[in-house]
């Protein structure tokens, strides 16, 4: 098996033909992301793509809530907070992993700001 590493403007048309053939969940689409770098794929003896990986540019963001503050107070901070982070870093996508008080600030954040569950479990690996 081998390695191939290609920048975003040197990937071969082919790769997408057959990234749609394994990419059972749709993936491939942010090959073409601006915040996605460093595109590396693994081919097997028979030049067959076994998989592909790639990192994204991904801005990470704390907030921090006083939980004594009123549910307005809190909304009204974490929409000011939210929308200055979102805009500073150009993102198209907030995924919330919650720490404490789980299930208070999933609704809380489901009934004021829309979000909804995402299939998968996520998983961390401090490097």
């Amino acid at each position: 098996m081998y390695t191939k590493i290609y920048k975003q403007d040197e990937l071969p048309p082919n790769l997408f033909e057959e990234l749609e053939k394994i990419d059972l969940e749709g993936l491939a689409s942010y090959l073409s992301d601006p915040f996605t770098f460093s595109i590396a794929a693994v081919y097997n003896e028979q030049d067959k793509l076994v998989a592909v990986g790639f990192s994204r540019a991904v801005e990470e963001y704390k907030l921090i809530v006083n939980p004594d503050s009123s549910s307005r107070e809190k909304a009204i901070a974490i929409r000011d907070l939210m929308t200055l982070s979102t805009h500073l870093t150009k993102c198209n996508e907030v995924i919330v992993f919650i720490t404490k008080g789980s299930e208070h600030y999933e609704n809380f954040l489901k009934k004021h700001f829309g979000f909804h569950n995402r299939d998968g479990v996520p998983l961390a690996l401090e490097v």
